[in-house]
């Protein structure tokens, strides 16, 4: 019988989807002052891996974990938002101007 190893795994057999759910997803920097409205999620979830330095590896802190995906989702949500409305204002104005600077050449 073959042990199975990682030095013979291929992970582009598996495509990058099963990849990441096998691996689970990876969290953006945590930075307090990158993320405000995560900030005591990140500081409680920091706390934790600080407490529980090897059952960290075994599940310890995966409530905080989602906890801090569920407010990296929101937090992006209302950013996109923020820019799809500053985004729709730009255009207004460069509209605006457009026809102005059309009527005025005319």
């Amino acid at each position: 019988m073959q042990d199975f190893a990682l030095a013979n795994f291929d992970p582009s057999s598996l495509g990058w989807g099963k990849l990441i759910l096998l691996c689970g997803e990876m969290h953006p920097p945590l930075t307090l002052h990158r993320h405000p409205m995560c900030a005591e999620i990140i500081e409680e979830f920091q706390k934790c891996h600080m407490d529980h330095p090897i059952a960290k590896y075994f599940n310890a802190c995966t409530d905080l974990k989602i906890k801090l995906d569920r407010c990296f989702r929101e937090e992006k949500a209302l950013k996109r938002k923020a820019n799809f409305e500053k985004s729709k204002e730009f255009k207004e104005r460069l509209q605006a101007y457009r026809k102005e600077t059309a009527e005025g050449s005319a």
